[in-house]
Parts: structure tokens; sequence; C-alpha cells
């Protein structure tokens, strides 16, 4: 069963990532990435412990050269900020029916 889950690829193999194509930023072409944090600042009332904020980091990766958010990352966290807005407009839109 846990050959299923990982597409057939049994645990004892082992990957050679120098076989693949290295990501390269899309902004400068550099191939050099450091490791950064995103903090999200999570109201209390949508995590359940009532009034207080919760900080939520998301690791993400960024050009060691230009500091750009890694493409695919940087798309994913562009999602996530238009349902924000998306859900914000309606919230707002809701409280003006009132």
């Amino acid at each position: 069963m846990a050959n299923d889950m990982l597409g057939g690829m049994g645990r004892s193999q082992m990957v050679d990532p120098t076989k693949y194509p290295q990501i390269k930023c899309d902004k400068c072409g550099s191939h050099l990435f450091r490791s950064a944090t995103i903090i999200y600042d999570i109201p209390g009332f949508v995590v359940g412990n009532g009034t207080e904020n919760m900080p939520y980091p998301v690791p993400v990766y960024v050009c060691d050269k230009c500091g750009a958010v890694v493409k695919f990352l940087r798309d994913e966290l562009d999602k996530i900020e238009e349902e924000k807005a998306k859900n914000q407009e309606a919230t707002q839109s809701t409280s003006l029916i009132i």
C-alpha cells in the first residue's frame, strides 16, 4: 500500500536530483535561493481561541540575488491574496445590506 501511495517508488530508492533541471528565478535567472518565512496574523476567532491573534508562519524560498519569491510559491501566495480580497469584499457588501 505504501508503494502505491508513492507512485510505485519504493522507499529504498534514492532520487538523484542532479538528473533533473534546476529551478531558476524567473526574474533574474539565478539558481541560488534562501529560506524565508511569511508570517500571517490570523484572528483569534478564526482559530478558536477567542480574541488573541495567532501568528502563522509559511516557509518560502526567495532568490538570493534579487529577493523574488520562487514563482510557483508566488503564484500560490497571489491566489491566497485574491481569495482574501474576495472574502473582504463579500464581508463588506454583507455588512452594507444589514
